[in-house]
C-alpha cells in the first residue's frame, strides 16, 4: 500500500473517531472519551499527510484538544482544561475556524469562571457568542454555530447569576434553553442549561421551582443516558431536601446519586456525594456517622490526588471535632488543611481555616494564639475583597466572614479588659456585617441573609456585653434590644429567652450600681424594669430575686411595710421553685426587716429557719453569721443566757472561713473555683453579693468571670468580707467575754 493510501486511511480513521469522542464526552463518559482522544492524537501525529493536507491535520488536532479540555473540565482539573483549550484556541484561530473558535472559547470561559476569574470569563464567553452568531454561507456551518450558541448563552447566564444579577441570569438562561431545544442540543446544552436554571432558583430559595427543574434534568439525563448529569441531578435534589430538613429523603436520594457515580467510575463525584451524606449526619448530630463518611471521602481525595478536596474534607473533619470539643484532634486536622491550602494557593479556604484555628485557641482560652491566627486571617480576607468587583455576591460572603473575625478579636480584647481596642473591632465587624446584609438582600440570597442575621444577633450581644463590662448599662441594653428584634425576626425562641435573661441581668446590675451610689430611686426603676421582663418571660428565679432586691431597696428607704409586701410576693414564687438559696435569702431579709421594726421574736424565728437551712447545706460561715444575729435578737429581749449560747456557737462556726484559700486574692486562674464556693455559701446573710456577682457574670457568658471589672468587684467584696469577718469575730468574742 502506498504512503498516500495509508495517509488517507489514517485520515478516515481519525474522522471516524472524532464523532465518537464528541458523543462519548457529551454523555459524561470522560474516561472512555479520553482514551479515544489519545488514540486520535497518536494517529494524527504518526500519519504523514502531504503539505496540502496539513491544515486538515491541524483541524483534527484542534478538535481533539478541544474535547480533551472538556474532559479535564469534567474531571475537575480546571487548570489543565484551560491550558489545553487555549492550545486548541490558538490552532482554531490560525486556521480561521470561527465555529471551532466559538466552541473552544466556551471551554475557556467556563474554565476561567471556575477559577474565579470572572472578567476573563466574560470576555471569552462574549467572544464565543459573537463568533457563533456570525452568518455563514454554509448551511451546515450555520447549523453548527447555532448549535453551540445555546451552550455559550447558558454559561453567560451562569456568569450573571454568580455576579449577582439574578433577573438577567434568568432571562439569558431561558434564551439558552429555547435555543438548545430548537437545535436539538440535548446531551449537553439543554442538560447544562436546566442545571443552571435550577441552581439559580435554589440560590433564591425557590425550593419548589428548583425541585421541578432538577426533576426535569433528572428525567432528561435518564432518557438520553447521561449518567453524570443523572448523578448531579440526584445530589442536587438531595440538597433541597436537606435544606428543608427532610433528612431521610435527602439521604435516600444521595445514596442513589452515589450509586450512579460508582457505576461510571467518577471517584471525585463519589467523594463529593459522600461529603453531602456526612453533612446530613452532622445536621442530625450523628457525629460519629458523619466522621466515618468524611474519612471515606478523605481517602478518595488522597487516592485521586485531589488536593483541594483533601483540604476541604480535613477542614470539615476539624469542624466535627470542634463541635465535640475534642480540640486537639480539631487543631490537628485544621493544621493539615492549612498546609495544603497554602501549597495550592487556595486563599478563601486559607482564611476559613485560620479563623477556625483561632476559634479553637479562643475556646481553650489561649488568647495570644487565637489573636495570632485571627490577625493572619485578616489580610487574606482583605486581599480576597480586592479580587472582586463591587456587586459581586462573593463579596457578601467575604464581608460576613471578615465581620465575624473582627468580632472574635473584639471579644478577646474585651475579655482581657482592653475595652477601647475591643470597641474598635466590634464596631468594624458590625459595619462589615451590615454592608453584607444590604448586598445579600439586593441579590435576593435568603440563605446568606439568614446567616448574616444570625451573626448580627451575636454581634449585638457581644457589643452589649462590652458595654456591660464597663458598667454602661444603657448602651448595653440598646444593643440587646437590637439583638432581640433580630431573634424575633428569625423566629428563634430559645435565643429570645436567653436575651430576655440578659436584659434582666443588665437592668439588675444597673440597679445594684445605683444602690451603691445611694441613688435608690433610679435603682428601683431598674429593678422594676428587670422584674417586668422576668415576669413576662417566665424567669421565675429572677422574678423572686428581683422582688427581694426591691424589698431591700425599700429597707434602705426605711419603708418596711413595702419591703414586707415584696418579700411576701417573692415567698409565693419561692414555694413553687423550692430554691434553697432563695429561701435562705428571703428568711434573712425578712429577719432584717423585723429587726428594724423591733419585732425581735419574729426576727429571731426567721433567722432560726434560715440557720436550719444553712446548717443542712454545710455552710458553716453562713450559719455562724446567722447565729450571731440570733444572739442579737435574744439579747434585745434580755434573754442573755440564750444570747451567750448563740454567740459561742457563732464564734466556733466563724473559725471556718471557706474563703481562706483565696486570701491572696481572686484572679483569672482561681475565679471559677471561688465562684463555686461563693454560690454554695452565698445564701448567707451578708454574702449575697458574692453569689450575685458570679451569677450575673455567668449570665453574660462563661468568659465574663475573667474580665477585670468582675475580678476587681469580687476582690473588693472579699476584702470587705474579711474585714467584716474580723469585726464579727471580735464583736462576738467581746459579747461572750
Amino acid at each position: 500500500m502506498c504512503d498516500e493510501s495509508r495517509t488517507h486511511g489514517s485520515n478516515r480513521e481519525v474522522r471516524g473517531i472524532i464523532p465518537a469522542i464528541d458523543s462519548t464526552n457529551r454523555l459524561g463518559k470522560s474516561t472512555e472519551a479520553q482514551k479515544l482522544i489519545s488514540q486520535s492524537l497518536v494517529i494524527v501525529k504518526d500519519s504523514s499527510l502531504p503539505q496540502q493536507q496539513q491544515q486538515r491535520r491541524q483541524s483534527i488536532q484542534a478538535e481533539a484538544l478541544d474535547s480533551l479540555g472538556t474532559v479535564y473540565f469534567g474531571q475537575g482539573n480546571v487548570a489543565k482544561a484551560l491550558e489545553t483549550a487555549q492550545t486548541a484556541l490558538a490552532m482554531r484561530r490560525q486556521l480561521g475556524d470561527r465555529t471551532g473558535e466559538g466552541e473552544t472559547l466556551i471551554v475557556v470561559g467556563a474554565a476561567f469562571l471556575n477559577l474565579g476569574k470572572q472578567s476573563q470569563a466574560r470576555n471569552a464567553l462574549e467572544s464565543a457568542l459573537k463568533a457563533l452568531r456570525e452568518p455563514s454561507f454554509s448551511p451546515d456551518e450555520q447549523r453548527s454555530r447555532r448549535f453551540y450558541e445555546g451552550e455559550a448563552l447558558a454559561w453567560i447566564g451562569y456568569l450573571e447569576m454568580i455576579s449577582g444579577n439574578p433577573e438577567q441570569a434568568a432571562k439569558t438562561l431561558e434564551q439558552a434553553l429555547a435555543v438548545n431545544r430548537k437545535t436539538g442540543n440535548r446531551s449537553y446544552g439543554e442538560l447544562n442549561t436546566l442545571y443552571f436554571i435550577a441552581a439559580l432558583q435554589n440560590n433564591q430559595s425557590k425550593w419548589n421551582r428548583a425541585l421541578s427543574s432538577y426533576q426535569q434534568l433528572l428525567n432528561l439525563s435518564r432518557e438520553i443516558g447521561h449518567r453524570w448529569y443523572e448523578g448531579n441531578a440526584l445530589i442536587s435534589i438531595g440538597g433541597i431536601y436537606q435544606a428543608q430538613n427532610q433528612n431521610a429523603q435527602a439521604l435516600a436520594v444521595y445514596q442513589q446519586g452515589l450509586a450512579v457515580f460508582k457505576e461510571i467510575g467518577d471517584r471525585q463525584k463519589q467523594a463529593e456525594t459522600i461529603v453531602a451524606i456526612a453533612g446530613v449526619y452532622k445536621k442530625q448530630e450523628q457525629f460519629q456517622q458523619a466522621l466515618k463518611q468524611y474519612q471515606q471521602a478523605l481517602a478518595i481525595a488522597r487516592d485521586v490526588k485531589n488536593r483541594s478536596g483533601e483540604a476541604s474534607t480535613l477542614q470539615m473533619i476539624g469542624d466535627i471535632y470542634q463541635t465535640l470539643k475534642q480540640y486537639s484532634q480539631a487543631l490537628e486536622h485544621y493544621q493539615q488543611a492549612l498546609v495544603i491550602v497554602r501549597e495550592i494557593k487556595d486563599r478563601p479556604r486559607e482564611a476559613q481555616v485560620l479563623y477556625a484555628i483561632g476559634n479553637i485557641h479562643f475556646a481553650l482560652q489561649q488568647y495570644s494564639q487565637a489573636l495570632e491566627a485571627y490577625q493572619q486571617a485578616l489580610p487574606v480576607f482583605r486581599d480576597l475583597k480586592n479580587l472582586f468587583v463591587e456587586g459581586d455576591p462573593n463579596i457578601v460572603v467575604i464581608n460576613t466572614s471578615f465581620g465575624q473575625i473582627h468580632f472574635s478579636i473584639g471579644q478577646i480584647y474585651s475579655t482581657l479588659g482592653r475595652y477601647p481596642e475591643s470597641q474598635k473591632y466590634l464596631n468594624q465587624g458590625l459595619e462589615l456585617l451590615q454592608s453584607a446584609l444590604v448586598k445579600a438582600r439586593a441579590n435576593n440570597n435568603r440563605q446568606i441573609e439568614s446567616l448574616i442575621l444570625l451573626n448580627l444577633l451575636g454581634s449585638y450581644s457581644s457589643l452589649s456585653e462590652n458595654y456591660a463590662a464597663r458598667q454602661q448599662y444603657q448602651q448595653a441594653i440598646g444593643y440587646l434590644q437590637k439583638a432581640l428584634e433580630l431573634a424575633k425576626q428569625l423566629g428563634d425562641r430559645e435565643q429570645e429567652k436567653k436575651l430576655f435573661e440578659t436584659f434582666v441581668v443588665n437592668y439588675a446590675l444597673q440597679g445594684r450600681t445605683y444602690e451603691a451610689q445611694r441613688d435608690y430611686g433610679r435603682a428601683l426603676d431598674s429593678f422594676q424594669q428587670a422584674l417586668k421582663i422576668a415576669q413576662e418571660n417566665g424567669l421565675q428565679h429572677w422574678e423572686a430575686l428581683l422582688l427581694l432586691y426591691i424589698g431591700g431597696n425599700y429597707v434602705s428607704r426605711q419603708d418596711f411595710a413595702q419591703a414586707l409586701n415584696y418579700q411576701q410576693q417573692a415567698q409565693a414564687i419561692i414555694k413553687q421553685t423550692n430554691d434553697r438559696f432563695l429561701q435562705i435569702q428571703l428568711l434573712s431579709s425578712r429577719g432584717s426587716v423585723y429587726k428594724n421594726l423591733s419585732r425581735y421574736a419574729e426576727a429571731r424565728e426567721a433567722f432560726q429557719e434560715a440557720h436550719s437551712l444553712l446548717k443542712a447545706t454545710g455552710d458553716s460561715l453562713g450559719a455562724g453569721s446567722i447565729l450571731s444575729l440570733i444572739g442579737g435578737m435574744y439579747a434585745a429581749q434580755n434573754q442573755y443566757e440564750q444570747a451567750l449560747n448563740s454567740y459561742k456557737q457563732a464564734q466556733e462556726a466563724l473559725q471556718k472561713n471557706p474563703f481562706a484559700p483565696f486570701e491572696n486574692g481572686i484572679n483569672a486562674d482561681n475565679v471559677k473555683e471561688f465562684c463555686a464556693v461563693a454560690q454554695k455559701v452565698g445564701a448567707s446573710e451578708g454574702l449575697f453579693s458574692f453569689a450575685d456577682n458570679c451569677t450575673s457574670a455567668y449570665a453574660l457568658g462563661a468568659e465574663a468571670l475573667k474580665r477585670p471589672f468582675v475580678l476587681d468587684g469580687l476582690n473588693a467584696l472579699l476584702e470587705g468580707h474579711n474585714r467584716s469577718l474580723l469585726t464579727l469575730k471580735g464583736g462576738t468574742l467581746h459579747l461572750i467575754t
